[in-house]
């Protein structure tokens, strides 16, 4: 079970990279999708998957067989759906889900696949659907599990009639175990987090299963009400009936991981800093080993806590003994890149706030991260791990590693592994991270913001791309003339609100509200004549407003 979490935040950042590779051939897959054969199965592993054009008859099987229908909404370019289909779908092992589903891959680069994706309100690739044979949908999953267990279980358990509206009732019955109750939550999407916490939580006090599924389930529930306190804006006053629950629960684990996760409890819920004397006791009933390999937020908690608390000297030991026992003989490739991912997540983490840490010991955190992508990029663990992820996200919270992303982008694009306004756009948002922005601005003016490009990439596709580099400035409160030709150049092309909108930002850092003002009122009145929502509209409103008393 903690495999199938670490494979899905594996996946999740990755697939950025990966991403990009598939862009940079995303012309050619349009051309492909253009004059591709309509095929009524696609060979996918030892299955014949029903594809976009044979919908209706997927279904029509699912009814005469009395299986539930497995659906993959995939596109050509995405790398994530590419590795879903080859690692977990071509499996042998997959076989048991066609057993219990008939499986249809739906191409959202044919004209159909795209109505069907618009019809069912695709927002990410890959998307899991799981409907009965009526057409009624039963499940929804975004982004790519390569876990063949999540699938077959997730399967296993809505043809056992398990939905959400009767999971609760199930679980006080005692109808299903609490394997299967952490199988069954993933289904639940961020909007649905309140509603996942109160499964998880009455599953941990009412279901039998192992004490390792038990401790991870009480992990799951911290992490998942992180998340709904987050996506709610909640104050720690909102979650007190939850800490008290919280507390009841972990009672049924002993005190070492019992120590661990009320760590977490104070690092994700209560965002407060940790005594420490509940950071030494962690540390000296647990081995560190146990908590890089069983928890998904122990070791950050743990890092987190010293951090916070200024202990710089045993953080950095903290680190350095994690990467010791990730090289032990005794650790496997599964084990090691699990480590390895949990350790620069955790360093990453911890700098979101790099203000409230000494700049030196941001730049020694830094250097693990440099350290650790110079090692590996020879390797094969280079593809395993998302090294360069990492290090974009530090560069973006910190202004850090520019060097070292700039030479990897470079590098990337002399291998003709991404087109160039792709990796010069890349190189320009590592300078504007730095504050280095005549560094940033010269990329632009010498490769990107060139005729050429209006030309190849379409002036709309270079208009949206230079817009969003030059809101990159914004946000770092910085402007110049230059900046301001750009966005003429833009709105001239395209005179999108959005776009009308940067450039008022950029006449308010200037100090001209009476300019910033008529374009933010232009862009309003643009959007209500478009019948935008007016929660979509309320962001300008809300500037308008705070201009006015300038």
């Amino acid at each position: 079970m903690k495999k199938r979490t670490l494979i899905l935040t594996l996946l999740l950042l990755v697939s950025i990279l990966i991403g990009a590779y598939y862009q940079m051939k995303l012309h050619r897959v349009w051309i492909f999708a253009k004059h591709e054969k309509k095929v009524e199965f696609r060979k996918i592993g030892n299955a014949n998957w029903f594809t976009e054009y044979t919908w209706n008859k997927a279904f029509k099987r699912a009814k005469q067989e009395k299986k539930l229908v497995f659906v993959d909404f995939s596109a050509m370019w995405c790398g994530p759906c590419q590795w879903l289909k080859k690692k977990v779908f071509s499996g042998k092992d997959f076989d048991k889900v066609v057993e219990l589903a008939v499986p249809v891959y739906i191409e959202q680069t044919t004209k159909t696949g795209k109505k069907l994706c618009n019809k069912y309100n695709i927002k990410a690739f890959p998307t899991v659907k799981i409907f009965n044979g009526d057409g009624k949908e039963l499940a929804s999953v975004e982004g790519a599990r390569l876990d063949i267990n999540f699938y077959y279980n997730l399967v296993s358990l809505y043809s056992l009639g398990i939905t959400k509206e009767n999971i609760l009732s199930m679980i006080e019955e005692g109808k299903v175990n609490l394997k299967q109750v952490l199988y069954f939550s993933d289904v639940y999407g961020v909007e649905e987090y309140g509603e996942k916490a109160n499964v998880l939580a009455q599953a941990i006090e009412k279901c039998e299963g192992e004490y390792s599924l038990l401790t991870e389930a009480c992990e799951e529930l911290i992490i998942t009400l992180s998340e709904y306190k987050k996506r709610n804006s909640l104050k720690e006053d909102d979650l007190k009936p939850w800490f008290e629950k919280l507390q009841k629960l972990l009672k049924k684990l002993n005190k070492k991981d019992r120590d661990i996760l009320n760590l977490e409890i104070e690092c994700t819920l209560k965002e407060c800093k940790p005594e420490m004397s509940l950071v030494k006791s962690v540390l000296k009933e647990n081995d560190l080993r146990h908590i890089l390999s069983d928890f998904q937020r122990g070791f950050y908690s743990v890092l987190n806590a010293l951090v916070i608390s200024k202990n710089y000297e045993k953080a950095n030991r903290l680190i350095d003994d994690a990467l010791e026992i990730s090289e032990g003989k005794d650790i496997n490739r599964d084990l090691k890149i699990g480590m390895l991912t949990s350790i620069l997540q955790s360093i990453v983490k911890v700098c979101l706030n790099p203000d409230k840490i000494d700049n030196s010991e941001v730049e020694k955190l830094g250097n693990y991260i440099a350290l650790l992508y110079d090692k590996y990029k020879n390797t094969s663990l280079f593809k395993e791990i998302p090294f360069v992820y990492f290090m974009m996200e530090f560069n973006k919270n910190t202004g850090k590693l520019s060097e070292q992303l700039v030479s990897f982008w470079e590098d990337f694009l002399k291998k003709g592994k991404i087109d160039k306004v792709s990796a010069y756009r890349q190189i320009v948002l590592t300078y504007i991270n730095a504050g280095d922005f005549e560094k940033a601005e010269k990329v632009i003016r010498e490769k990107i913001d060139k005729q050429e490009n209006f030309k190849k990439y379409g002036s709309k596709k270079t208009a949206l791309l230079l817009n969003n580099l030059v809101w990159r400035f914004v946000e770092k409160h910085y402007y110049d003339n230059y900046l301001f030709s750009i966005m003429d150049k833009v709105i001239k092309e395209d005179k999108k609100p959005e776009y009308m909108d940067t450039l008022a930002n950029l006449y308010a850092l200037k100090g001209d509200y009476k300019k910033a003002l008529e374009l933010e009122k232009s862009a309003v009145e643009i959007l209500k004549k478009q019948k935008v929502p007016e929660r979509k509209i309320q962001p300008y409103i809300e500037l308008i407003k705070k201009w006015e008393k300038k």
